[in-house]
């Protein structure tokens, strides 16, 4: 920061004043102290013969010295009233210098001191609004930490409803395949059932509708008759396998069960033949229903009422057979 010096024309003002000053100041001793005139001589002016002038100027001067003698105090007293006058104009002068030199110095000193003081002042506002301005760029700066903050609070947030959402489907996902692995499960089981009933349905079809008992009359041989409890001993297992298979609390698998007790009844084989008819009826009713039930599940559809539909189905079959 450079401060400004006092203007040329001023200084030259303030200079010619002072020098005035100093000029009146100093008039009463240059005054003072100017010799005063020779006094003329009478005896000059008289017209005498140079003899007599010379005797005259003589006694003239013993006067005088005569004079001089007796006024000396006089003198001592004019001299010391002459000096007083001189010491106190100097003293004037000295003065006028002296207030000339303040206001010089108060003129010059007095706004360079303003203009320091003001530039300080200037300097210090300058430094207090850079803090001002560095504290408001700290306070925005912050400002925007916080905002990205909230801001990856908010995405932490979304991204946390996300996974919240992914995990939910995620178990519902886990749940529908544990359940259709369940229903899988299950449908297995009930074809591995379908498939050992039919089994067991078509053995004792074959073992009771093609029996024979023995002609009255005729006597067995042991081979034959050996072979023929055989036979026995093997349908019943089959029927007995059967029986632990079915439900007798359901009408197809009870009606099922009668044919099957009906059929180890004695009789012909055109007998036993007719008679089988109603275990492939019934069997074909209970392996139907077992069947929609299995396709109902793996599917979600409605399993049909297919029991009372089919017996009646078959007892007309069965009538017309008769």
């Amino acid at each position: 920061m450079s401060i400004r010096t006092v203007s040329f024309r001023r200084l030259c003002l303030i200079i010619s004043a002072g020098i005035a000053l100093s000029v009146v100041g100093a008039l009463p001793t240059i005054a003072q102290e100017q010799p005063a005139a020779a006094p003329s001589s009478p005896v000059a002016d008289a017209g005498l013969p140079a003899a007599a002038q010379t005797g005259l100027v003589h006694t003239q001067d013993q006067a005088r010295d005569n004079g001089a003698k007796g006024s000396e105090p006089s003198t001592t007293a004019q001299k010391e009233a002459v000096e007083k006058p001189d010491k106190s104009s100097k003293w004037t002068a000295l003065s006028s210098i002296a207030a000339l030199i303040a206001s010089l110095a108060a003129l010059i000193v007095t706004p360079l001191m303003a203009r320091l003081n003001a530039n300080k002042l200037a300097a210090i506002s300058a430094r207090a609004v850079d803090v001002s301005e560095k504290q408001a760029a700290t306070s925005l700066r912050s400002v925007e930490v916080a905002d990205k903050n909230a801001q990856a609070a908010a995405d932490n947030v979304e991204v946390a409803r996300t996974n919240a959402a992914a995990a939910a489907r995620n178990v519902e996902i886990a749940a529908t395949n544990s359940a259709n692995l369940g229903i899988h499960a299950v449908a297995r089981l009930r074809q591995e059932w379908i498939n050992d009933l039919r089994e067991l349905i078509a053995d004792v079809h074959s073992l009771l509708g093609n029996y024979q008992d023995p002609p009255p009359g005729v006597k067995e041989s042991a081979a034959d008759r050996k072979a023929r409890e055989a036979q026995q001993r093997l349908a019943n297992t089959k029927v007995a396998k059967i029986k632990l298979l079915l439900n007798p609390t359901e009408v197809p698998s009870r009606n099922l069960l009668d044919a099957i007790r009906t059929l180890e009844k004695p009789g012909t084989l055109k007998q036993r033949m007719r008679r089988s008819k109603w275990l492939i009826i019934w069997g074909d009713i209970v392996l139907k229903e077992e069947w929609d039930r299995v396709r109902a599940e793996l599917t979600g559809a409605a399993r049909p009422i297919l029991a009372r539909r089919s017996f009646f189905a078959a007892a007309l079959r069965g009538t017309r057979s008769r």
